[in-house]
């Protein structure tokens, strides 16, 4: 049964979209079956594994209103990877599922699949809509890919208060934020004040911030104007980081 990782944050331009493309390719080619599933009405993952999300292709918006099925809705990319593909239809997404049990969508889709995969890694917007929630409600593991600075480390109570409304009503009692990712770090931003702050932020949380850390890097910019992932450039800072993750997030999400 696949075990589904989810990289979260309500606030944009923290890295989830990036970190999400890497790992799905970075576990793919760890030979394990991977299904990413990009649940952003941006649907930037889908972009960035060489789907068009203005194409013909059936898509999450099909399988969320109920015209296919989740396998209607995955193609196979030329990545090594599955991606059930996003939809720029679902900017609407809190007006058009907004009825109850519109959050359990997405769960229950990936029943159907759930032993086809080793893991399925998910996407998420950068807001706390019912896109946000139905990830929430299937997961198994929560990343919360973050930013070293003070506005990021301040959202983390509220994104900590989606995760409890999602544990007490949504029927995933077992849900935590397993672990905090920083992204886009340098010798500024990583200063000892803001350390700290991070620091005492997990704690209260009740959760921890990974060892791996993702320096800024020019090569992820590159990588995604190319449509192409950071494992075909190679040889680079930011891969040597994300490849530290994925074996530190393999570890725990195995225990």
């Amino acid at each position: 049964m696949a075990k589904v990782i989810t990289f979260a944050n309500q606030k944009g331009g923290v890295g989830k979209t990036t970190t999400a493309h890497i790992v799905a390719i970075g576990l793919a080619k760890k030979g394990l079956k991977v299904l990413a599933c990009d649940l952003d009405p941006q649907a930037n993952l889908t972009s960035v594994l060489g789907i068009d999300p203005d194409g013909d292709l059936v898509s999450i918006n099909e399988l969320f209103t109920g015209k296919c099925d989740i396998r209607d809705a995955i193609v196979r990319t030329e990545a090594g990877v599955d991606l059930l593909v996003g939809s720029l239809m679902l900017s609407g997404a809190d007006r058009k599922f907004s009825a109850t049990g519109d959050e359990y969508k997405f769960k229950e889709a990936l029943k159907e699949v759930e032993n086809d995969y080793d893991y399925v890694v998910v996407d998420t917007p950068p807001a706390l809509g019912v896109m946000s929630l139905n990830a929430l409600a299937a997961t198994d593991y929560l990343v919360v890919v973050m930013t070293p600075d003070y506005f990021s480390t301040k959202g983390l109570k509220q994104f900590q208060e989606t995760v409890d409304v999602t544990k007490k009503y949504l029927n995933n009692p077992m849900i935590k934020i397993n672990g905090l990712l920083l992204t886009r770090c340098d010798r500024t931003n990583l200063s000892s004040m803001i350390n700290d702050d991070i620091n005492d932020a997990a704690k209260e949380l009740g959760t921890k911030i990974f060892k791996s850390r993702i320096r800024q890097g020019v090569a992820i910019r590159e990588s995604q104007y190319l449509e192409s992932s950071l494992f075909d450039i190679k040889n680079t800072g930011v891969l040597e980081d994300y490849n530290s993750f994925i074996k530190e997030l393999l570890k725990e999400v195995k225990k």
